[in-house]
């Protein structure tokens, strides 16, 4: 697992043309604040972060649980340690974490096992998910700024068009 602690915003701010409007930034769907990064994954051209929840709103009820967001962001300008997800998690979001939060992959994570060696990260391949961990370092800290799907689904395509 990365030293990388992860520290989750959002921004559902839709007028504005900035990806990143810090006055907008909310909690807008998310009980998460901070996470324990695992690593930053690539499966059917999409970019998963998965990480570990240290603390979350009220009573900490998210805990332990494994958050899955799907990212975009600029390989040349990740050193400025903020990756930009959606707003909304998609099936495949929900269904990877849902799929390794259960107790028995959390027995397999506490006994230093890494999360691709898991059982349930085999069965996600077979399921047609099969996450390749990306070597992509990032800082310390981390913020992972969600935005609303419309302009989410703009900054990946800016960032693809960049990339070509």
């Amino acid at each position: 697992m990365n030293d990388s602690i992860i520290e989750f915003g959002f921004n559902a701010d839709l007028t504005h043309e900035d990806y990143i409007a810090w006055e907008s930034i909310g909690t807008k769907y998310n009980f998460n604040l901070t996470a324990k990064l695992f690593g930053l994954f690539l499966s059917n051209d999409k970019y998963f972060l998965l990480s570990e929840v240290t603390q979350s709103f009220g009573d900490n009820c998210m805990k332990g649980t494994i958050d899955v967001r799907e990212v975009s962001f600029d390989k040349e300008d990740v050193l400025s340690n903020i990756i930009i997800a959606n707003n909304v998690p998609s099936e495949e979001c929900m269904m990877i974490s849902r799929m390794l939060s259960t107790k028995e992959t959390r027995a397999e994570l506490d006994t230093g096992t890494p999360i691709e060696q898991t059982k349930t990260f085999q069965a996600l391949a077979k399921l047609g998910l099969d996450l390749k961990r990306q070597d992509i370092s990032l800082g310390e800290r981390v913020t992972v700024c969600g935005i609303e799907p419309v302009k989410f689904d703009s900054y990946k395509s800016k960032i693809a068009d960049r990339t070509r």
